[in-house]
């Protein structure tokens, strides 16, 4: 299994006296967009958006001493494989922290664009990759463990059933916020006073239906099947977002 981390780190003042924020980022769940909101407010750090720092924190407290020491406040984990140790083992209680989690809609997730996919394909058409894939592309694609409960996984150490559905939700349970994707700029634009932010919602273009954009009923079948329980984590959290999306928000999730 192969495992990825990026730690984006910025210097600021948060207004709601926490120390440090701690975005939690899945990816292709917005994380470059964090960092880019964070630096819009506040004194850049030379290390950039994605720096090569240390993870994981053995210990919660030396890690937010050794970051107060380098000035550095806003910290991007980026995942691609469930983290060791499980970030069900840091001290997300701590006043010292707000941590954020965007969560995506899985299957629309198996679209986003990503260099992973030209081992399955040819990825020439940008974000339309998938409309010239072959069935056997597609079969590939679907037996990977990129298409596995992908979102689930990070957040329950591996776990891809029922029990990492629990473990799932009493981890984002302790997270500060709780960000659905499908409306990230509202909610960016809600907690940016907490953080002492400033944040205006961008234009946006509008996505194709999650069923147009796999082709076909049998195919959309069986990645939905194959993600039950990471549909079903993302169907809870959007209940828990800072903000609900609306169903203009959410039309192109038409599965």
């Amino acid at each position: 299994m192969r495992r990825l981390w990026a730690l984006a780190l910025v210097g600021c003042a948060l207004a709601n006296n926490a120390s440090f924020v701690i975005n939690i980022h899945i990816t292709h769940h917005a994380g470059t967009t964090l960092c880019h909101v964070a630096q819009a407010n506040v004194n850049a750090s030379a290390k950039g958006c994605f720096a090569n720092t240390r993870y994981p924190p053995q210990q919660t407290a030396s890690y937010l001493a050794a970051l107060a020491a380098e000035q550095l406040v806003f910290v991007n984990w980026e995942f691609r494989a469930p983290p060791r140790p499980p970030l069900s083992t840091f001290d997300w209680e701590t006043e010292q922290v707000t941590s954020i989690l965007v969560v995506r809609d899985p299957l629309e997730r198996l679209l986003a664009d990503d260099g992973y996919h030209s081992r399955f394909g040819p990825v020439s058409d940008g974000q339309n990759w998938y409309r010239k894939w072959t069935h056997e592309s597609w079969d590939a694609y679907l037996a990977s463990e990129f298409t596995d409960n992908y979102q689930l996984r990070i957040l329950a150490n591996g776990a891809r059933d029922a029990t990492g559905l629990a473990a799932a939700q009493a981890l984002a349970t302790r997270f500060t916020y709780i960000i659905d994707l499908a409306c990230l700029d509202y909610s960016l634009e809600a907690i940016a006073p907490q953080l002492g932010w400033t944040f205006e919602r961008r234009p946006h273009h509008r996505l194709a239906p999650i069923t147009e954009r796999f082709g076909n009923t049998t195919r959309l079948a069986l990645f939905k099947q194959r993600n039950e329980f990471d549909i079903s984590f993302y169907r809870w959290a959007q209940k828990k977002s800072v903000v609900v999306c609306d169903e203009t928000a959410t039309a192109h999730l038409d599965y």
